[in-house]
Parts: structure tokens; C-alpha cells; sequence
């Protein structure tokens, strides 16, 4: 059964930091002992055709302050499909690494805005 806490907005690329470049990813959330998230993401501002992808993501929070955080593998499956000039919205349940961390790929060929709205997760509060 997921926990409860207040859904609230964890991303949003328009109005802080600029959209997500193509074939790229954003590290986000972090949280030891989340068995998964329960997300909405909403792409936005399409260009052209792509597809997201929410995996789990090896790094810690502590390695990307640092700078010591390694890109993890681009994932194969897709989350959420897009067509240029189109809003799109899936819910997605994403389980984390061990430390907590969700990475979202651009998988599409041209920058994107992303929007993530987080509703929950399951495992330890």
C-alpha cells in the first residue's frame, strides 16, 4: 500500500534550470528505503517525436553534490511517448537504487520541459 504524504510538485523545467537537453537525464528524489515512487510526468514544449524513460539511477544525492557521480546506463524502456507539439502525460511507479535516486531520460533527439509531480511512494517513510 503506498504512503500518503502531500502530492506536490518536484519539477518543473520551465521555470527553473531550463528544459531537459536531448538525450539527457535528470537525477531527482532520494530517499533510502523508498520501495518506489509514484510520479505523474508531463512532457511539454515538444519539438519532435521522443520517448521518457524513469529508472533507477546508482548514484547517491552525496555523489551528485560532490561531482562524483557517474552517468548510469540508458535504459531501453519507455514511460511516457511524445509527438512534436504535443503534451503528454503518464503516471509512472519508478522503484529507485539503493540510494534513493529516480534518473529521467530524454530519450528524443530535441530538448523537452519536464514536469513532475510527485503523489507517493511505497516502502519506509
Amino acid at each position: 500500500m503506498p504512503n500518503h504524504p502531500t502530492p506536490a510538485r518536484h519539477l518543473d523545467t520551465r521555470s527553473t534550470g531550463g528544459p531537459l537537453a536531448a538525450r539527457d537525464y535528470l537525477p531527482l528524489l532520494g530517499r533510502p528505503g523508498v520501495e518506489a515512487y509514484v510520479l505523474n510526468t508531463t512532457v511539454t514544449n515538444t519539438t519532435g517525436s521522443g520517448f521518457l524513460s524513469v529508472a533507477p539511477d546508482p548514484n547517491s544525492r552525496e555523489e551528485y553534490e560532490k561531482g562524483t557521480a557517474t552517468p548510469p546506463a540508458r535504459p531501453v524502456a519507455s514511460n511516457l511517448n511524445w509527438t512534436a507539439g504535443k503534451t503528454v502525460a503518464n503516471l509512472v511507479q519508478a522503484p529507485p537504487a539503493e540510494g534513493g535516486m529516480v534518473a529521467f531520460w530524454n530519450q528524443g533527439w530535441e530538448d523537452v520541459d519536464l514536469i513532475v509531480d510527485f503523489l507517493g511512494h511505497y516502502g519506509t517513510d
